[in-house]
């Protein structure tokens, strides 16, 4: 993937890179999230209306795994979904974090902790085998200098009942038209 006009764009393979300006793009949805109440999701064809807490909730994750001395270590992710077309109501899911969490997986597979919705209000957690790298290779893309990498994944079903789309994050001219610049104090 590349970035074009604040968009990914397919490139001839299934990893996508991430800039400088995604990166603190990306950052910046978290930080706009917190002050928005709702949302509308279309999935589907079919707009529906979430709580984008709520959303924000259900798709952060704990990771783990061992580190190169063979302690246990633990990171959050978060999942975003990306466009699989121009007007798409399909996408793909892409899992966020750190980069050094990623970094510090000494093996070639990690842990998510997934949760999936068993009825009203009760929720069936379970480990999740997550391949990180193939023969010690990163499946994942990684910031050249910031703290923050992502990877395509698909999740079991059920599992990932609705996701923020790509289309949240700001872009440059967003940024100018609310005045905001680094370092300013959001909330």
């Amino acid at each position: 993937m590349k970035i074009l006009n604040g968009r990914l764009i397919p490139c001839d393979t299934q990893r996508f890179r991430f800039s400088r300006r995604s990166a603190c793009l990306l950052m910046l949805l978290l930080l706009a999230t917190l002050s928005l109440e709702s949302l509308t999701i279309a999935a589907e064809g079919v707009s529906e209306f979430y709580e984008i807490n709520t959303v924000l909730m259900e798709t952060t994750f704990r990771i783990e795994g061992k580190n190169i001395k063979g302690e246990t270590i633990t990171g959050t992710v978060f999942v975003i979904g990306k466009p699989e077309g121009e007007d798409s109501t399909k996408s793909r899911s892409v899992l966020v974090t750190a980069a050094h969490v990623f970094d510090d997986i000494a093996e070639d597979h990690a842990v998510l902790h997934l949760r999936k919705q068993t009825g009203a209000n009760q929720w069936k957690r379970f480990r999740y085998p997550l391949r990180i790298r193939n023969e010690g290779r990163p499946l994942w893309v990684k910031h050249p200098d910031a703290d923050v990498a992502a990877m395509y994944i698909k999740f079991p079903e059920g599992v990932i009942p609705k996701q923020l789309g790509a289309q949240l994050l700001a872009d440059d001219a967003t940024l100018q038209d609310f005045d905001i610049h680094p370092g300013d104090n959001l909330i």
